[in-house]
């Protein structure tokens, strides 16, 4: 696959950049392939690389007591992965393929090297992160909210 700067602008954290900040970042961005049930990454491994999903699906599950509980799917188009941002942290949850997907992996190392380099990009893609991040915290908050007054209107007891 050709990875180019309209490629790129299609996702959130990207789309506001310049065609100059865009092909710096172009740079710093690998194209990697996945198999149906493969994992981009498991739950408690080193975060070392935030994803934007090309193509697929990938479920993040998180995995307790022997059981994975599914908490989100990410379509084409959307990025997940973005504990990478922090200095030494690990997965919270896994992300598997439902299907073959393709993404585009931005390193926590070439991360760290544009922190340095071009700090107003990394502040710029980071805010846009921040806010994809917020959004969905509001949108879980929402869907809390209507469970909650779902469950409250049942005769269900917790």
């Amino acid at each position: 696959m050709r990875i180019d700067n309209e490629n790129i602008k299609r996702f959130t954290a990207f789309e506001s950049l310049s065609e100059k900040e865009l092909r710096i970042v172009l740079k710093y961005l690998h194209y990697r392939q996945y198999d149906e049930t493969e994992y981009v990454y498991r739950q408690q491994t080193p975060s070392t690389a935030i994803y934007f999903l090309d193509y697929g699906t990938v479920q993040l599950v998180n995995r307790e007591e022997n059981k994975d509980d599914r908490l989100e799917i990410i379509k084409a188009g959307s990025g997940f992965g973005y504990s990478a941002l922090l200095e030494n942290s690990r997965r919270s949850h896994s992300a598997q393929c439902l299907e073959k997907c393709s993404c585009l992996a931005l390193l926590h190392s070439d991360i760290s090297y544009l922190r340095k380099t071009e700090p107003w990009l990394m502040n710029h893609i980071t805010q846009h992160i921040v806010s994809i991040l917020l959004q969905r915290i509001g949108d879980l908050e929402h869907e809390y909210i209507h469970l909650t007054r779902k469950l409250a209107q049942s005769d269900i007891v917790v």
